[in-house]
């Protein structure tokens, strides 16, 4: 079984996500911020990696300032319909809607590969893409867009504004100029980030020694059902271990499946560098009452979106999996994956993978103790 812990960072997905930063006007000082008051006992910790973080912050503001613009039309989310939600079109020219799939490969490597691609193979995987983008409602019956005739019918069938509209139809038709400015940007961005190399090097360290510890004495499949709720089979390809540097504070997990249902890649981890040091987005295990209060408030914020609490109602007493959620809600699986992800994150489902399925499950125990500390708090 391959099994690798990378002491490198992947420059394309980081610099992915710092453009996104910049676009989005998100600051690291602003998670900063809510992640101390979240980990005092990680505040250290914390405080020394995001130096780091708004260091690099501040020196991307001013070498990509003439690029603010492009950066902005490339990488800001475009989906208004669901709160947080990231759809930039930087995804259209990639071809894709995660970048795991293109983890321990450069710029120029994606674009060979893009470019490679057949005609029809671009407007099916673009099609997908527009398919998926907004709160649309998702055709599960639907043949692939395997021209360009179809996939601009399948624009402008859309329930998008005209404009959004257009700017899919120029992506589409003039895909040569804008991969060009994209590829162009995600290489200088790598380049900038690999002067930081030298200050990234002993975060990496950190990660690699907390990483060949932690599975020095138990499997990574294991460990990964143990600590994500994750229901699912060893992959005999192996895994991958990841560092994520931008994203500091998030923790993703790929697994690319075949329609047979068979796996013919090694699964990837990518995990970020706060996470080793006791900062994770999944909220599990005993909590102090600081730490209660604050997951409380967390859990009540996201049942506030009707979407999700109708999500979790639907679970409530069986398992489902995203596109039956889709139908039932009548949105797109990408937006049932977003809201998923944030009641993943408050440890409110459990996923567990049937051949090649993903279910949910509400996670009533979380409920439950969320209701018990709100009676205890709020009526004594």
């Amino acid at each position: 079984m391959r099994a690798v812990i990378k002491k490198e960072l992947d420059y394309l997905s980081e610099i992915y996500q710092l453009f996104s930063l910049l676009a989005n006007e998100k600051t690291c000082a602003e998670t900063e911020k809510s992640l101390l008051a979240k980990y005092e006992d990680c505040a250290k910790a914390i405080s020394r990696i995001f130096r780091l973080l708004k260091k690099i912050e501040k020196e991307a503001q001013k070498a990509f300032r003439r690029a603010k613009k492009d950066i902005e039309f490339y990488f800001k989310d475009r989906n208004e319909g669901v709160e947080d939600a990231e759809e930039p079109l930087a995804d259209f020219i990639l071809l894709i809607s995660n970048m795991v799939h293109f983890m321990g490969k450069d710029a120029g490597e994606v674009k060979t590969e893009i470019e490679g691609i057949s005609e029809e193979e671009y407007c099916i995987r673009f099609g997908e893409i527009v398919q998926h983008f907004g709160c649309q409602i998702y055709d599960m019956k639907r043949e692939p867009d395997k021209t360009p005739g179809e996939v601009m019918k399948r624009i402008l069938k859309m329930n998008l504004p005209d404009e959004t509209k257009v700017l899919l139809q120029d992506i589409f038709w003039n895909r040569e100029e804008h991969r060009e400015k994209l590829f162009a940007l995600l290489e200088k961005g790598e380049r900038f980030l690999r002067q930081f190399e030298e200050e990234i090097a002993p975060e990496l360290e950190i990660f690699y020694d907390f990483w060949e510890k932690k599975l020095e004495n138990q499997s990574f499949f294991d460990y990964i059902r143990k600590e994500f709720q994750l229901n699912m089979e060893d992959n005999e390809h192996g895994y991958e271990v990841w560092p994520a540097l931008i994203a500091a504070n998030t923790v993703a997990f790929g697994r690319q499946i075949e329609e047979d249902g068979s796996c013919n890649k090694c699964d990837i981890l990518c995990t970020g560098l706060l996470f080793v040091i006791g900062v994770t987005p999944l909220h599990q295990g005993e909590k102090s009452d600081k730490e209660m209060e604050s997951y409380a408030a967390e859990v009540l914020k996201v049942l506030g979106d009707k979407s999700k609490f109708e999500i979790l109602s639907y679970i409530r007493d069986k398992s489902a999996y995203g596109s039956e959620l889709a139908r039932h809600m009548g949105l797109t699986t990408a937006t049932i994956s977003h809201h998923m992800s944030a009641l993943y994150a408050c440890g409110l489902v459990e996923l567990e993978k049937e051949n090649n399925r993903v279910f949910y499950r509400e996670n009533k125990q979380a409920v439950e103790e969320v209701l018990e500390y709100c009676s205890k708090v709020l009526l004594g």
